[in-house]
């Protein structure tokens, strides 16, 4: 079963006029019936474009922009060819109404091998297609095939979307903690709260299977307030037994358009007792840092330090950094990787002017995912100031932090 769906058919709809619209989805099941007939007639070898014909194939508009195409003896291999085809006719549609207007069309189409999965029937494959169109569109890939693992993790995905609100009222939510250390002596300066979840009964979730459905349903902003308040509360902790370090928590681009952030942000600090300049808020690069220039300024007028995180991955380039109200780049960890191979000058060079050019706008480096002997000594060579990864800690709870590295 190929389901195929017209992108932004609403988009074209709305630009054409409905009844234009209703002509191109007729224009559309017509090249779709044209090909069915290609299947279907035995053609020889040389002029056959997608195997063998003569199966028994059915054509259906399911409504809106939807098409389903069922075809028996086929595997999975031969459908993708399949929707290919499909996909490759539909690219241009003429619309007889609008004077033999040529009309340019992206499609995108979900794959299901009736035999291949344990759900049988045609409702369990229509929804399965669902899913792979929905896949389809999500990683901009044109085709995706059904797959029952992917399914599977989609299910524990949004299962655990829907715990999380609970999950943090019980708190359930902790942050384990870092080290941050100075590269040219080894000494731990400070630490970055990450959000670990212990289920109960079941153990640490990964953060991979949380925080992406937490951004994707806006649990991100209290996840966030949650991990901020208890990193503060830690660090004030730790100042009073003498350990002054930086604390450094992660704000993700939907808490930074927040109006209330810097309010909480007070607040917490009021309430905790840390001073502002011992906490550092992480923004990552692929936040679109660019929109909350506004915010980022009253926190930079706090005292606050602010961190670019995952440097080298997102939407802001090195030209971007002095508009920025930031202190600290932090580099990616695939920056840092790059360096274990003793024949990518070119990587080595890169991570060195990133290096050279945060120094010269007055903004220190922490090179994060250090996780060998040859990163760190790289590293040390071309000035980085601080290191993060497994070479230098783990994150752990704090208690374990304070026993092992304060």
């Amino acid at each position: 079963m190929v389901l195929l769906r017209v992108d932004d058919f609403t988009d074209l709809n709305d630009a054409l006029g409905h009844a234009h619209g209703d002509d191109m989805l007729a224009a559309i099941g017509a090249r779709l019936r044209e090909l069915v007939r290609e299947w279907t007639v035995p053609v020889p070898p040389r002029r056959a474009e997608l195997g063998e014909g003569g199966g028994r194939h059915l054509l259906a508009h399911l409504g809106g922009e939807q098409f389903v195409l069922v075809v028996t003896g086929t595997d999975a291999d031969e459908m993708r060819k399949i929707a290919e085809r499909a996909r490759q006719v539909l690219r241009t549609v003429v619309l007889p109404s609008v004077d033999g207007y040529e009309l340019r069309i992206r499609t995108s189409a979900g794959i299901v091998e009736g035999s291949a999965g344990s759900r049988t029937g045609p409702d369990a494959w229509l929804c399965d297609a669902h899913r792979a169109l929905a896949w389809a569109h999500r990683d901009q890939r044109g085709a995706v095939v059904f797959d029952e693992r992917r399914a599977g993790q989609d299910i524990v995905r949004h299962r655990l979307a829907a715990a999380m609100p609970a999950a943090l009222e019980r708190g359930e939510f902790e942050p384990y903690f870092q080290p941050i250390v100075r590269m040219s002596e080894g000494a731990v300066i400070g630490v970055e709260a990450l959000a670990r979840w212990w289920r109960p009964g079941i153990g640490l979730v990964n953060p991979q299977e949380f925080i992406t459905p937490a951004e994707k349903t806006g649990l991100i902003v209290p996840l966030d307030r949650t991990m901020l308040e208890q990193a503060c509360r830690q660090g004030a902790a730790w100042r009073r037994q003498g350990h002054d370090l930086l604390i450094s928590a992660n704000v993700s681009g939907f808490h930074l358009g927040d109006p209330g952030l810097t309010a909480v942000v007070t607040a917490l600090l009021d309430d905790t007792g840390l001073p502002a300049e011992s906490l550092q808020l992480e923004i990552t690069e692929s936040a679109d840092v660019d929109q909350h220039l506004a915010v980022l300024a009253e926190l930079d007028e706090m005292d606050i330090r602010l961190a670019l995180d995952d440097f080298g991955t997102g939407y802001a380039g090195l030209a971007s950094l002095s508009a920025l109200p930031v202190t600290t780049v932090k580099l990616a960890a695939k920056l840092v990787r790059a360096l274990d191979d003793p024949d990518d000058a070119a990587a080595a060079a890169v991570v060195k002017h990133m290096i050279k050019l945060c120094h010269e706008l007055n903004i220190t480096v922490v090179a994060e995912g250090v996780e060998t002997e040859r990163q760190d000594e790289q590293l040390n060579r071309m000035g980085c100031d601080y290191g993060q990864g497994f070479l230098y800690g783990r994150p752990d709870p704090a208690d374990v932090v304070t026993r092992r590295r304060l």
